[in-house]
């Protein structure tokens, strides 16, 4: 019951009420400082999409028009007069001088082949038979270009996974030959390495179908990514059929406890998607170093407020607190103690008033005093005289 009482009393205290203030003072700029902190973060990822985006946009369009001018490089090769010869090795010589000069193109090996599937290979010479082949069924049918899925080259084992462009080669308006040529997965990998987004980041291109063309990796050329399995987790393979689908945007996933960031575009020149793969937390440690550097700031915030409210409620509740005793004493009688105003703002002014009202009381009694010492001496001055009067009568 007495602390109950102690609780009632020091609720209704000022001491109280200003501590309640604060408190809220304190809740307030918490709340505000989570929020803009969350706030913050939210505008740095949607910052670091948008540049990831950006990012991916600007790899596929340089991809694209490497593609393109290769595909040009390969269709101007088309026109050359040494390919129209009735003799086709006079073409072979010409090609193999072209692909004696790499510089400017990615095109690997090469071929020439007759309308009836009969063709000869640039770098050997040897002879192939490529009737069967859908790209070459799809050059005499009237396409202008086809770029076939990519596989494993059965000509040159040796030379790994490629696809295969071919263009039809014209005299007098109508198809004579077709012209192919092998871009090989490696050459896509090399070319598509330095566009990584950080240095955990990678690129990755497949196919329209999802198949990888080009990886950092080369064990994953030909990995069917839209499926789960040894070499491609379920979490990635759900991913990339995200990507496959909407062939441009941004998906994230998980794998391992390793959060990835992936923006794709497709290819107009050949349908091929281009992944930029970021590592989440490399892709926001800057973002994570601010938001632990505004904890700090915010910490630092809230400890400074509570020194400060410790330091103000002192200042406010303890001349409070004074002048409460002082009143006590005053009314118990005791009118000998000084009141002191500690603080020049109203409650010293208070102070002062209280001090005067003490000064007053204590002349007052001790003015009644002194009255009433003279009356008592005139009175016994009177009764002495009463007496003396007395007996002389």
């Amino acid at each position: 019951m007495i602390i109950k009482d102690k609780i009632i009393k020091w609720l209704h205290s000022i001491k109280a009420k200003i501590v309640m203030l604060q408190v809220v003072v304190l809740i307030l700029v918490l709340a505000t400082g989570t929020y803009s902190m969350v706030q913050g973060n939210i505008q740095r990822e949607q910052q670091l999409y948008g540049t990831l985006d950006k990012v991916a946009q600007a790899n596929s369009e340089l991809l694209n028009t490497i593609i393109e001018a290769n595909i040009s490089t390969l269709k101007n090769i088309a026109m050359a007069p040494a390919l129209l010869d009735e003799d086709m090795n006079q073409g072979i010589v010409f090609l193999r001088e072209i692909l004696a000069d790499k510089e400017g193109h990615i095109l690997g090996s090469m071929a020439l082949v007759a309308l009836d599937g009969q063709g000869i290979e640039v770098l050997d010479g040897r002879q192939v038979d490529r009737s069967a082949a859908s790209w070459f069924k799809a050059i005499r049918g009237g396409q202008k270009q086809v770029i076939s899925p990519p596989a494993m080259c059965k000509t040159y084992p040796d030379t790994g996974v490629r696809v295969v462009v071919a263009v039809p080669v014209y005299k007098n308006g109508q198809v004579y030959r077709v012209l192919y040529a092998r871009i090989l997965a490696s050459a896509l990998s090399a070319l598509v390495a330095p566009m990584q987004f950080g240095e955990k980041g990678r690129n990755i291109l497949l196919d329209a179908q999802g198949i990888v063309i080009a990886h950092p990796s080369a064990e994953f050329f030909l990995v069917d990514a839209t499926k789960a399995s040894e070499k491609m987790p379920a979490a990635v393979a759900n991913a990339i059929k995200k990507v496959v689908a909407e062939k441009q945007g941004i998906v994230e996933y998980t794998f391992q406890e390793a959060k990835s960031i992936v923006a794709f575009q497709q290819l107009p020149a050949t349908g091929w998607l281009l992944l930029t793969v970021a590592d989440r937390d490399e892709a926001f440690a800057v973002a994570q170093a601010t938001s632990q550097k505004i904890v700090g700031i915010l910490v630092v915030t809230l400890i400074l407020i509570l020194g400060l409210a410790v330091f103000v409620t002192g200042r406010i509740a303890r001349p409070v607190q004074n002048l409460e005793n002082s009143a006590r004493q005053l009314a118990a009688g005791d009118l000998d103690t000084l009141i002191k105003a500690e603080t020049k703002d109203e409650i010293g002014q208070l102070a002062i008033v209280f001090e005067q009202m003490r000064l007053n009381f204590k002349e007052l009694i001790s003015n009644t005093a002194i009255a009433s010492n003279k009356v008592s001496d005139t009175a016994k001055s009177l009764v002495e005289q009463a007496e003396q009067t007395a007996a002389a009568a």
